[in-house]
């Protein structure tokens, strides 16, 4: 899982590249890839539990895609 979410961190980089966006996408892909890693390490197999948990937080991370997506672009206005 850890290399899943390091892939899709890396991705995103390349996103952020490909798209032209501003500086202000990286603190926030930044702040995406620290709960990626809250993630994973809350994620315990052995308990189902603490699976829904981290997982229930995929909505979050989603919208913390979002505002980096939409800060990066802001940053390049102007």
């Amino acid at each position: 899982m850890g290399g899943a979410y390091a892939g899709c961190v890396v991705l995103l980089a390349w996103f952020g590249v490909v798209a032209g966006l501003g500086p202000l996408y990286w603190p926030g892909l930044c702040v995406v890839a620290g709960q990626l890693g809250w993630q994973a390490r809350r994620a315990d197999p052995a308990d189902a539990g603490a699976c829904g948990r981290a997982f229930g937080t995929n909505p979050l991370c989603g919208l913390l895609i979002l505002v980096a997506k939409l800060a990066g672009r802001i940053g390049t206005l102007g």
